[in-house]
């Protein structure tokens, strides 16, 4: 049985996310913005339902609580949904939706190792770059998802690496739990084989051990340059994410 409650009794109830932290760390960004929260009664199966109707689904193993996560998936008309691979393939195969992409979790419980020494320097994006952090994300959209689109900016912390001008940007988001989700990662073509992400990155991480957070980042498992990367700066695989969505 799949009952909605809130977000507090759901994300930590029974430790659950605590024990996955590193791997769902979307999950305390997903709950702060107040969205949707489903669990079993134990906790075992905890679903949350985003305004994009996508649930993220995190699962205890041997969880066995298919039925009533098939029925929130009807009932709200849900058009995609991340899991763990063991309980996603189960699901896929009663709901029928489709395994189109694989996320790498990774996370540096551990200081990075010292990123080489680049030209530039990382500083927070201010409101007069917003235009030319818009066009960049469009970008970062077109090549790594695949998606032609005009990005609202996320509701996170952007920072930009500027030699002379923007060459490349990221951006961190802290939770209460003591993660910072390092995201959107992206250094414009022109600008590669310089160093600047591996400099970015290496520089969020520092901000982030500052307030005591943990850094974790998804890196789609196609981008094997990027997951290599991660690797060498000291970042430690947590698992994976398959992403499922609706067949057309």
């Amino acid at each position: 049985m799949i009952n909605e409650i809130s977000c507090g009794e759901a994300i930590w109830g029974q430790g659950l996310y605590l024990r996955k932290r590193l791997l769902f760390n979307a999950f305390a960004e997903i709950a702060a913005k107040s969205h949707r929260v489903f669990a079993a009664a134990d906790f075992s199966v905890i679903g949350l339902l985003n305004s994009n109707k996508t649930l993220w689904i995190m699962a205890e193993e041997g969880a066995d609580c298919f039925d009533g996560i098939c029925e929130i998936m009807r009932e709200h008309d849900v058009r995609g949904f991340v899991a763990e691979p063991d309980f996603g393939e189960i699901l896929a195969e009663r709901t029928g939706f489709v395994h189109d992409e694989t996320s790498l979790a990774f996370a540096a419980e551990q200081p990075l190792l010292p990123a080489p020494k680049t030209d530039g320097f990382m500083r927070p994006a201010r409101q007069s770059d917003t235009a030319a952090i818009t066009k960049i994300l469009a970008a970062y959209y077109a090549e790594i998802h695949n998606l032609e689109i005009t990005p609202d900016l996320p509701d996170c912390d952007f920072f930009v690496w500027n030699n002379k001008e923007i060459a490349a940007i990221g951006a961190s988001s802290c939770s209460q739990r003591g993660i910072a989700r390092i995201n959107y990662v992206y250094t414009l073509p022109g600008h590669r084989r310089r160093g600047y992400a591996a400099a970015l990155i290496s520089a969020l991480c520092a901000n982030a051990r500052s307030s005591n957070q943990i850094p974790a980042l998804y890196v789609n498992s196609k981008n094997q340059p990027a997951a290599a990367l991660y690797r060498a700066l000291g970042f430690l695989p947590q698992g994976m994410l398959h992403i499922y969505n609706k067949r057309v």
